[in-house]
């Protein structure tokens, strides 16, 4: 049993540096696929590519966020009204600030950053980041929306204290 157990700890090590080698090398190592790219394969490997009708609604929300400067909520019902959807579902607010605030659409890709099962982050030396593919916005103007969205997020929570119990 001990000898088991080691022997999956060795094969998880070997697996992790494998799954490392490749996000190095910009390849894909699975995972959702950010809306607005598709896995293509390349060998026995997969890179993401640019998939252009979905890739058009990934730029128009990061436009209507700087030029309108509109909200996640404000974009995804403008999507909607337009009839850009998300494989025939509506889009909703989350879904679109997961968009806004996804690196990827800046053609970085980021491996390894939290920690599989407890989903805590891990020291930023054992990330491995790397520009792998295409990007669909500029770094300047991904880095104006988080600024936008960090200007709009409150930050000053609760309000005065209307009863003196406990837990009401």
């Amino acid at each position: 049993s001990t000898m088991d157990q080691m022997l999956s700890r060795q094969i998880a090590r070997d697996t992790l540096r494998s799954l490392k080698k490749s996000a190095s090398e910009g390849f894909w190592t699975g995972g959702h696929v950010p809306w607005g790219y598709k896995p293509v394969p390349d060998g026995k490997r997969t890179r993401l590519v640019v998939h252009e009708d979905n890739a058009a609604v990934v730029r128009r929300a990061f436009d209507l966020c700087l030029t309108d400067r509109l909200g996640a909520q404000a974009i995804a019902l403008r999507l909607n009204e337009v009839g850009m959807l998300r494989d025939g579902k509506r889009w909703g607010k989350n879904s679109v600030h997961y968009l806004l605030k996804n690196e990827v659409y800046t053609g970085l890709r980021t491996f390894n950053k939290t920690h599989k099962k407890s989903g805590r982050i891990k020291p930023r030396e054992e990330w491995v980041q790397v520009v792998s593919h295409e990007a669909l916005i500029s770094n300047e103007d991904f880095e104006r929306v988080q600024t936008m969205i960090e200007q709009r997020t409150p930050h000053e929570f609760g309000g005065t204290i209307r009863s003196a119990f406990v837990f009401s």
